[in-house]
């Protein structure tokens, strides 16, 4: 089985830088509501195709598929890519959090990859891929919030019941991509 992250417990982000043809390429694919599971209603198309091409920059070995259950494959298995965008221009700290909504449940994904994008004022400068973790590991550690509920960790009211996981309890995407 293709491995897609390491399996040591050590929060590794890779930053990546977004390029123009990043942004075109996700600019092209946006076309508003994606579909009607969407509780932003598509405002969060765009960033999640920016997570996919950072995804893909750190590992080009992933085969784009861009079904409605998942973005891409790895060998027999199949991986989606789930982002978030921030607009702190520091990487994510290790107490943060990544979260899978409950409109995602419906997705036959056998591994996460987690993205953050920084957006500063309408502009993309770059975005870390934070890790990655399988489905069923992710469901037995996260924690469940219900729709309306304040975030302890950070004050945040979900707006969708979701299940939130600790980046470091991600395991570190395998690549040799290098900001350097």
């Amino acid at each position: 089985m293709a491995s897609l992250y390491n399996t040591y417990m050590i929060y590794r982000p890779v930053k990546v830088s977004i390029t123009d043809d990043m942004i075109a390429r996700s600019r092209e694919r946006d076309q508003g509501k994606y579909n009607d599971k969407s509780f932003m209603d598509g405002a969060g198309n765009f960033v999640g195709f920016l997570g996919e091409e950072i995804t893909h920059k750190v590992r080009p070995d992933l085969e784009f598929v861009n079904s409605f259950d998942y973005d891409f494959k790895l060998k027999n298995q199949t991986v989606d890519a789930k982002t978030k965008h921030q607009s702190v221009p520091k990487t994510p700290k290790e107490y943060y959090e990544v979260s899978i909504c409950k409109d995602s449940l419906h997705q036959q994904v056998d591994l996460y990859v987690f993205c953050r994008i920084y957006v500063d004022k309408e502009k993309y400068p770059y975005g870390w891929v934070l890790g990655g973790i399988s489905k069923k590991e992710y469901f037995e550690k996260a924690r469940f919030l219900k729709k309306g509920e304040r975030d302890g960790d950070n004050g945040y009211i979900v707006r969708q019941d979701c299940w939130n996981l600790r980046l470091d309890q991600l395991y570190p995407i395998k690549t040799n991509y290098s900001e350097d």
